[in-house]
């Protein structure tokens, strides 16, 4: 069945934003069922820190010669260990702020 939306504003395109505490296997799930699009934060986690190693390195270096944040990105196929049904790609964002540094 198509969204009723589709058939009042055809060219309309929804999307939800929300942070990680709604990133759900169900929530993404029907989005995708729906054709609803989602952006939608990753909590910090060790396996996510890993894959984003590279670029927090580049992150560091730039950080380090400039004194300013840094900020370098990298998407990948990722899939919970458990939560989750499939791979979904993911953007990772790796940060360097002066003395400290993030991963999301």
């Amino acid at each position: 069945m198509e969204p009723i939306y589709s058939t009042r504003w055809p060219k309309t395109r929804i999307i939800i934003r929300a942070d990680s505490g709604f990133c759900r296997d169900a929530i993404m799930a029907w989005c995708e069922t729906n054709d609803v699009g989602y952006v939608l934060g990753l909590a910090r986690n060790k396996r996510l820190q890993q894959a984003l190693g590279k670029e927090m390195e580049e992150a560091r270096l730039a950080c380090e010669r400039t004194g300013e944040a840094a900020r370098c990105f990298r998407d990948f196929r990722y899939r919970t260990r458990k939560s989750w049904s499939c791979e979904r790609w993911v953007i990772g964002k790796a940060e360097y702020l002066p003395g400290k540094a993030q991963c999301h």
